[in-house]
């Protein structure tokens, strides 16, 4: 039995669940346009370095939105001093989350390139 389908439906009711987090925490605060295109700057590259359309035309969109709300960037923008001290600490353990799944992917990634597992 192929061990991707436990860790592909483990991977996305942890992003589900980072998700549904996310949105509560920011559904009063206004849409940062600079990360757009911070996703965007990156996405779009590499999806064409590595051959992924869909990651570089979403990468694309993004770019778009950032640049077409470029006058927002500096008011909807919140630095880590400005958030509270419970915000800091969910998003600090989100942090270490999602460090872990990159973690666990690579992981997974160099297992399966080894035949270790399929």
């Amino acid at each position: 039995m192929s061990i991707f389908f436990p860790i592909a439906t483990l991977i996305l009711l942890i992003v589900i669940v980072l998700a549904i987090t996310f949105y509560k925490l920011n559904k009063n605060r206004p849409t940062d346009y600079y990360v757009f295109f911070v996703i965007g700057i990156i996405w779009l590259p590499f999806g064409l370095l590595i051959g992924n359309y869909v990651l570089a035309g979403l990468g694309f969109v993004f770019l778009v939105a950032g640049l077409a709300n470029k006058k927002k960037w500096r008011e909807n923008r919140v630095s880590w001093n400005q958030l509270s001290k419970e915000e800091k600490r969910i998003k600090a353990v989100v942090m270490v989350v999602l460090l872990l799944l990159i973690i666990a992917g690579l992981a997974v990634w160099y297992l399966s390139e080894k035949g270790l597992i399929s």
